[in-house]
């Protein structure tokens, strides 16, 4: 068979082009993989020398009942769509502070998931004269 030695001598006279094709296809699997951050896939998170905590596993059933546990007890205060009061930031003439938002223009996401759950529980501040209300019940 005469293909075989002729498929040699062009792969040996175009040497120099899959040497090229071969840097090239390395140098685009290191930027895909390291440069575009997909090799940082799985590891932790830190924001500002905060660890985040791994995204949980959602579960369809208990993400549609939260849906119905916030419209019915916190979009009266926090929005319909998250959005807070209107000037959450400043006081009140009582010095409550308005609903923040718990989108991303909150302060929400700056708190850790411990204390949310203590506000949500037992309620705000008292001391700063919070109107959270606790839903331990």
């Amino acid at each position: 068979m005469q293909i075989v030695p002729q498929l040699q001598q062009r792969i040996a006279k175009n040497w120099r082009l899959w040497v090229i094709l071969l840097i090239l296809t390395a140098l685009g699997g290191d930027f895909l993989f390291f440069r575009s951050g997909l090799s940082d896939r799985g590891q932790q998170v830190v924001i500002n020398g905060t660890a985040a905590p791994p995204v949980p596993t959602l579960d369809a059933a208990r993400v549609a009942e939260g849906e119905v546990l916030y419209a019915q007890y916190c979009a009266s205060c926090h929005g319909a769509n998250l959005e807070g009061q209107p000037e959450w930031k400043i006081p009140l003439a009582d010095g409550s502070y308005p609903a923040p938002p718990h989108d991303g223009t909150g302060h929400t996401w700056h708190h850790p998931d411990a204390l949310l759950i203590s506000i949500t529980l037992n309620g705000g501040n008292l001391s700063a004269n919070s109107k959270m209300p606790a839903f331990k019940d």
